[in-house]
């Protein structure tokens, strides 16, 4: 009796083309304003500034600020460093002249923005981002802290040993889920949120939290907290709550830097010649495999769709793939990197 063969290969050709498609395009859902990402596409890779250009940014400290050490600057080279790298920004340049007190800072503009606000991401780099939990809630004209909010800090960003963006439901509610930030405090920190909390629960009090001078949230304290862990609500997005999260484990900066000169950097190449060499890639790609399938059939065609899925397995990996993993920047070299792994793919299945 004659054994049928089963239909491995039509499988296989199947699921690479599905998983081609999905790298390509990604999976996204759209509520109202708000888009729910699942798997990214190549949308989401961000291009170096060799491909897309970027940003040019020199920051300084304020003037009253004097005598500003070396370790300080070294400190605010480092946050930087950490926010930029929050942010999957790779390909950035971050370097500081200790003789005139100055960070230069270089980055390529972020994935799929046409409308990128160069200004807003440069001011949210030099912030302080200084994260502190306060007793009570006053404050002045300008909306700071002042009387005994000023004066009583309960707890501050170095009292924070991690902070994630999660969803779930809200304090008192099971019903009301909605994005927060979740801190998971140091042992020094979980015994001085634990006194404060005991203290304030007693007489129905409340804390402030603050990000600089801006109030997030001021609720009341209605139990004594002693498992070290803190949450931040607010009327926050995914997005808006990984920024914060991100901003309280970059830590702050030991002062607000001041924006002393803003350039745009003109990619070297652009991204019409990027979209050049990808339809350049394509059609030789389309030509090898033809190649193949003539010169061997059946092996030829097994070995251009294990080329499709070489590649398609690359993409994948620059863009995350999925959406809470990080998207890697994708510059010239890196293009070249690829166009190499496909040669040496073809040379490996020839030979």
């Amino acid at each position: 009796m004659k054994r049928k063969g089963k239909p491995t290969f039509f499988i296989v050709l199947v699921l690479i083309i599905i998983f081609a498609v999905v790298t390509a395009f990604g999976v996204k859902t759209r509520w109202g304003d708000n888009t729910t990402t699942y798997i990214k596409g190549l949308q989401d890779i961000r291009w170096g500034i060799d491909i897309r250009g970027g940003v040019d940014v020199t920051f300084a400290p304020p003037e009253d600020v004097t005598d500003v050490t070396e370790e300080q600057m070294n400190a605010a080279e480092a946050v930087i460093k950490q926010r930029l790298l929050a942010q999957n920004i790779t390909d950035s340049e971050v370097y500081t002249d200790q003789n005139k007190h100055r960070i230069i800072v270089r980055f390529p503009w972020p994935a799929d923005e046409e409308d990128f606000d160069a200004q807003a991401a440069i001011e949210t780099l030099g912030e302080t981002a200084e994260l502190t939990f306060r007793e009570g809630k006053e404050t002045d004209s300008e909306g700071a802290p002042s009387g005994t909010t000023a004066e009583n800090i309960i707890l501050t960003g170095s009292d924070v040993k991690e902070a994630k963006a999660v969803y779930g439901s809200t304090s008192g509610s099971s019903s009301q889920q909605q994005y927060q930030v979740s801190l998971e405090l140091t042992d020094e920190g979980a015994e001085k949120f634990s006194d404060a909390t005991g203290k304030l629960y007693a007489s129905n009090g409340t804390i402030s939290i603050w990000m600089d001078d801006t109030m997030i949230s001021a609720p009341t304290v209605n139990a004594q907290i002693t498992d070290g862990k803190a949450v931040i609500t607010g009327n926050f997005t995914a997005e808006s709550a990984s920024e914060l999260a991100d901003k309280i484990n970059g830590g702050a900066l030991p002062f607000k830097l001041e924006t002393q000169s803003y350039n745009s950097i003109s990619p070297t190449l652009g991204l019409q010649a990027r979209d050049m060499m990808a339809i350049a890639g394509i059609i030789a790609f389309a030509v090898i495999a033809l190649f193949m399938i003539i010169m061997y059939r059946l092996p030829g065609a097994v070995a251009s769709i294990a080329l499709i899925g070489q590649v398609t397995l690359s993409l994948a990996a620059i863009s995350g793939f999925f959406a809470p993993f990080p998207s890697f920047t994708l510059t010239l070299p890196g293009i070249a990197g690829i166009i190499l792994g496909v040669g040496m793919g073809v040379d490996a299945n020839v030979l």
